[in-house]
């Protein structure tokens, strides 16, 4: 995103980012609250998907976190 426009053709690089979005579907986030999220849906705000919110985050067992919407939320992911 940073190089559209200079480095890349600033079309494609809407092309590819409204079909991956910027964090593809099993992305796993960390929030500004600290929570760990697994991305499960885009949304109309590239920056807010809708994830599910892991609370083991160790692989121990199936996850059966809240999924939510960081529409709905003060919650974005950290870079």
């Amino acid at each position: 995103m940073a190089k559209r426009g200079t480095v890349f053709n600033p079309i494609l690089v809407k092309a590819f980012v409204n079909m991956t979005g910027l964090f593809p579907i099993g992305t796993i986030l960390k929030l500004d609250t600290g929570e760990f999220g697994l991305v499960q849906h885009q949304t109309r705000d590239l920056m807010r998907p809708r994830v599910l919110l892991l609370t083991k985050f160790d692989g121990s067992e199936k996850e059966t976190g809240t999924e939510t919407s960081l529409l709905e939320t003060a919650s974005i992911p950290t870079l």
